[in-house]
């Protein structure tokens, strides 16, 4: 059991995320839950791991790269994390669903603009 600070006390613990992940190699979202939940610990350098993995197996969904982008973000690597939000943008305009592309556009134009900025900037950036 580790030590970290739990935000879910029913959410599947690291260990048990890096097991599935570990027993299903191939598996995107296995990857992504994981980082997701290393990401929530602030747990970011393996984070960052869980996503960039999860990038390799697809990159055709943007939510490893926006993941991703956050992780980096908070650790200070800045034009790192602006890379993956722009490969979210990147990635969004491929998305079928309307709802779901505008979404992620704006969330990662967000974060690019309050990296560039400092302020969300949503009205101006769409």
């Amino acid at each position: 059991m580790d030590n970290e600070p739990r935000l879910d006390e029913n959410a599947p613990s690291v260990e048990a995320l890096r097991a599935a992940a570990d027993s299903h190699p191939a598996d995107r979202q296995a990857r992504v839950s994981l980082g997701w939940e290393l990401y929530a610990l602030k747990r970011n350098a393996e984070a960052v791991e869980a996503f960039e993995a999860a990038e390799k197996l697809d990159s055709s969904d943007p939510e490893a790269s926006y993941g991703l982008g956050l992780a980096l973000r908070r650790a200070g690597k800045l034009e790192e994390a602006q890379t993956a939000f722009q490969a979210v943008i990147d990635f969004a305009a491929k998305i079928e669903a309307p709802a779901r592309a505008t979404m992620f556009t704006r969330l990662a134009k967000g974060q690019i603009s309050m990296i560039e900025t400092g302020d969300w900037h949503l009205d101006a950036r769409g």
